[in-house]
């Protein structure tokens, strides 16, 4: 983000972001979001977007033609046997 830019306010960002993505080719990945301001154009863009959100009526709104991919939770053995494999990864995970 350009200095400037720090101080802009949100819809000013939108707009630039909404211009910048109606002629360039990118990827743009936006995490974790509660609402959905106009900043992603509407048409067809070479563009390609991630949205990630708890709420499925955001990422319906941004774009209705997406796809949404619902992740769902892990049990607790399936978490346990994960959180071996990433902080224990050079162990066996039985030996814990």
């Amino acid at each position: 983000m350009k200095r400037e830019d720090k101080n802009k306010r949100d819809e000013e960002l939108a707009e630039k972001l909404f211009n910048f993505l109606k002629v360039k080719k990118c990827l743009v990945i936006v995490d974790d979001i509660y609402s959905v301001k106009p900043a992603f154009p509407m048409k067809e863009t070479r563009s390609k977007i991630l949205i990630t959100s708890r709420n499925k009526e955001i990422v319906s709104y941004a774009d209705r033609r997406g796809y949404v991919h619902e992740l769902e939770c892990l049990n607790e053995e399936n978490s346990w046997e994960l959180f071996h494999r990433i902080a224990f990864h050079d162990k066996d995970s039985s030996e814990m």
